[in-house]
């Protein structure tokens, strides 16, 4: 329906849950995408709104009772499980984040976001999941901050304060996604101020 009314894939971002939608069934025997169900599922022991559960809690679940039988959508890119009888739950996890972040980059969308990162579990499977490569605490065991030297300190401070922008002046109007800082630092603002304006309008780069 976006790309009907002119939206351009770039101009999308996608969303990836760390939670999933839950259900009661009518019928425990008619488990599948199309039953009737009653209403939202229990709530989760820490989310306590029916109809959600937080990624940590479904991975409890799959946790305590490892014999579940998850089903694996691969055309709707999504998993789901019955669980309780009744209770039925439809999330993502690294298999089906992989599949949607095949089809995002194939199609040309603009990025990705979370919902949300709170709800993942203490290892952080979800967002290993989606990242594709492991992610974890910092060991308290390693020194892996930078000592706290005056240097080290004063350079934080600089960074934060902004004594290292450069602010530019006289700069020629180029399409937005033109702009680029002189020798790779960060782009930081820019102006559309006596630029062309229009469907496609230019801005001119003023700090870094």
């Amino acid at each position: 329906m976006l790309w009907r009314v002119g939206v351009r894939p770039e101009q999308v971002v996608l969303g990836y849950g760390f939670y999933g939608r839950s259900f009661e069934l009518q019928t425990p025997s008619c488990n599948t995408p199309g039953c009737p169900f009653s209403g939202g599922g229990r709530p989760g022991p820490c989310s306590g709104e029916s109809g959600i559960l937080l990624y940590y809690e479904i991975q409890a679940i799959l946790k305590q009772a490892p014999n579940l039988r998850t089903v694996f959508d691969t055309d709707a890119a999504v998993k789901y499980l019955t669980f309780d009888s009744n209770q039925w739950v439809s999330y993502d996890d690294a298999d089906t984040f992989k599949i949607k972040l095949a089809w995002a980059n194939q199609v040309g969308i603009g990025g990705s976001m979370i919902w949300a990162v709170d709800t993942d579990d203490d290892k952080f499977s979800a967002m290993s999941g989606l990242m594709g490569y492991p992610v974890a605490h910092v060991s308290p065991d390693k020194t892996l901050a930078l000592a706290l030297t005056s240097e080290n300190v004063a350079r934080s401070l600089q960074g934060e304060n902004g004594q290292t922008c450069a602010v530019l002046k006289g700069e020629p109007c180029q399409k937005s996604r033109d702009l680029r800082c002189w020798f790779g630092e960060t782009l930081v603002g820019w102006d559309r101020d006596g630029c062309v304006s229009g469907p496609k309008p230019s801005s001119r780069l003023i700090t870094c």
